[in-house]
């Protein structure tokens, strides 16, 4: 599908950006290292390494990036569950659940579970009222104390009766068609998970919004299209996913019990289960015309826990990846897989050494 002029302009300039930026820091590690001594084989290896990786990881993606075909609506119209886990989300959890009363997929087929995590606040009573509003749509459910998410996420899974399960933030608001093209790729038995392409509603709020929106672009319009290629997205946004029903059940109870470094794992719950989707070998992509609008942190220390929680679930599951991605099955069909765990893992690394290797003496 035809870019639009104005994400064909917003992509242009953040890669000239992206690329002065870079080139910039680059330049302002090389002259730091000449004023102050003869730059070590060790700065000159990585630095060479990493001009390397970048030429090959950038071109590759944009080839992937045009290969991108969006999955079409073919009429493929399963039985949905509509899972919401909320805590401590007030009234935006009612324009949550109004937006997916006002989705156009069949309402026979799609019902919307609303899982109240031990709120403190109005959370619940705004559920309440959207479920006596629309009695046949809307269940809600209720947990005494606060269980955390994955609770609330299995809690909902538990109750569903559809054969694909779709989670949808409590803080999401998600356009009309949005789970019709959601579904579409599940068509395909390969498919074991799918995501859509996440908007930010709030951008216009202050530069730091703006800022997260464009991130947005590159995450969605730019990753994981380019990921989806292969099916290897390496995390379905918790804002807006779907998963099959059957997978789910198996995967659940493993899933809850997750622990690292001996500690219960209470974060990062949609790029674990996109680890057990790829673990199991089947496909995890990206539906476009999926599309959710989602509130952005406005403030620094807002976004500044939202970037510790997406940062160590990124190192916790890329070493989940890596533990798998070398498998005999993975090396024979899923190379790109590997590619994907192996260069998100090196490019991090080897920006570290660089750094720190200005004060190697």
């Amino acid at each position: 599908m035809e870019m639009n002029r104005g994400l064909r302009t917003s992509l242009l300039i953040m890669f000239i950006v992206l690329g002065a930026a870079t080139i910039a820091f680059v330049w302002f590690l090389v002259r730091f290292r000449a004023m102050n001594e003869t730059s070590p084989p060790l700065f000159i290896f990585v630095m060479s390494m990493y001009t390397i990786i970048v030429l090959i990881y950038l071109p590759v993606r944009m080839i992937l990036y045009t290969l991108y075909k969006p999955y079409e609506d073919r009429g493929y119209r399963p039985r949905v569950s509509v899972v919401v886990p909320a805590y401590n989300e007030g009234r935006f959890v009612r324009k949550s659940l109004a937006a997916l009363v006002r989705s156009t997929y069949p309402k026979e087929l799609m019902e919307i579970i609303a899982v109240d995590d031990g709120s403190s606040d109005d959370t619940y009573q705004h559920m309440k009222a959207m479920a006596r509003k629309y009695p046949k749509r809307i269940r809600v459910i209720r947990f005494k104390k606060n269980r955390g998410k994955r609770e609330a996420m299995a809690e909902g899974v538990k109750n569903a009766s559809g054969d694909i399960v779709v989670f949808i933030d409590s803080d999401t608001r998600i356009r009309k068609d949005a789970i019709e093209h959601l579904v579409a790729p599940f068509v395909d038995p390969r498919v074991g998970g799918t995501t859509g392409k996440v908007k930010v509603e709030n951008w216009r709020s202050n530069f730091l919004t703006r800022m997260l929106a464009v991130r947005y672009i590159m995450s969605f319009d730019f990753y994981r299209s380019t990921a989806s290629v292969f099916g290897n997205i390496t995390c379905l946004s918790g804002v807006i996913s779907a998963y099959r029903k059957d997978l789910l059940d198996e995967i659940i109870p493993e899933w809850k019990k997750q622990m690292f470094l001996g500690k219960l794992s209470t974060f990062g719950d949609d790029r674990s289960l996109t680890n057990h989707i790829l673990r199991r070998n089947y496909l995890a992509v990206y539906s476009r015309k999926a599309v959710a609008n989602t509130l952005a942190p406005e403030t620094i220390p807002k976004l500044f826990r939202m970037l510790v929680r997406w940062n160590k679930s990124f190192i916790r599951e890329t070493t989940v990846l890596l533990g798998y991605a070398f498998r005999p099955e993975f090396l024979r069909k899923r190379k790109m897989l590997i590619y994907e765990a192996v260069m998100t893992t090196i490019m991090p690394i080897l920006m570290m050494v660089i750094v720190s290797s200005i004060y190697i003496r």
